[in-house]
């Protein structure tokens, strides 16, 4: 069997066993949130291309999380919560397959954590008759501005296309998918 099927398979089983556990413990609404972090933490990186053209899942979990459960879990939630799921996916990954440049330490949060959590404030503070796609708008719009940033400070350039394409992404999921997150607000 295949190193990348191995791995998926075993990330695969733990997204069932994780969102089966928020399920029961927290309710339904956090296990389809984590599974779409799982997306972003596991099937995106094995499109390998996909970073390049600013394709990420992490932004729009973020804003459903600060709007469900408001800002101050939403921040633990996207900055601590995350780091460590994403940090154990890439474990995983690591002892299956050849070892994965991902810039940044295993199971601690990174300054990519950190915006996804000040999104989450964002969102959570954000009045709730806000319509939602106003809602992803701005807490996107600040999240690239806060990531153009630490590219800069970080990288020493920044990717404006990466920036705009990132933007243009989030902003077409949260419409095309605008009733499906809505329901996963309601549940």
């Amino acid at each position: 069997m295949n190193s990348s099927v191995k791995v998926l398979l075993l990330q695969t089983a733990i997204l069932a066993v994780v969102s089966t556990l928020f399920y029961f413990l927290v309710g339904p609404r956090l296990a389809v949130i984590f599974v779409l972090i799982w997306v972003d933490k596991a099937l995106i990186p094995l499109l390998r291309f996909a970073g390049y053209f600013g394709f990420e899942m992490a932004t729009l979990p973020a804003i459903l999380i600060g709007m469900s459960y408001g800002p101050m879990f939403g921040f633990l939630f996207s900055t601590v919560a995350v780091a460590i799921i994403g940090g154990i996916l890439n474990i995983i990954s690591w002892r299956i397959v050849s070892p994965l440049d991902i810039g940044w330490p295993p199971l601690l949060p990174s300054p990519d954590h950190f915006i996804d959590g000040i999104v989450s404030v964002i969102a959570g503070i954000l009045p709730r008759t806000f319509p939602f796609i106003l809602v992803v708008l701005i807490c996107v719009l600040v999240k690239n501005a806060m990531a153009a940033v630490k590219q800069q400070g970080m990288e020493g350039y920044v990717n404006y296309l990466d920036r705009g394409m990132n933007v243009g992404v989030n902003l077409i999921v949260a419409w095309l998918y605008q009733g499906a997150f809505l329901y996963i607000l309601s549940l």
